[in-house]
């Protein structure tokens, strides 16, 4: 079993998406995201906020929320 602090890495990872080039590879192959998650996913993975994600893909901040949110359970799932 994860012990607290890899569990808090993993949890702080996933939602930075602070992962290697190979891990990001089969997270999206595995992880079955939408074509928003995949995007967003991408977009967060080099460091775009929220406000300048919703603004470059013409949505609301709480629809890059809800999607940064989805794509980390389907993550978690993986891990």
């Amino acid at each position: 079993t994860a012990s607290m602090t890899e569990m808090q890495t993993v949890s702080e990872a996933m939602y930075k998406f602070e992962f290697s080039r190979a891990e990001c590879d089969r997270l999206i192959r595995d992880c079955g995201f939408s074509d928003l998650e995949h995007e967003v996913f991408e977009r967060r993975r080099r460091g775009e906020s929220t406000v300048e994600m919703a603004m470059a893909l013409n949505v609301s901040e709480a629809t890059i929320q809800r999607k940064i949110k989805s794509a980390a359970k389907k993550i978690m799932r993986e891990i």
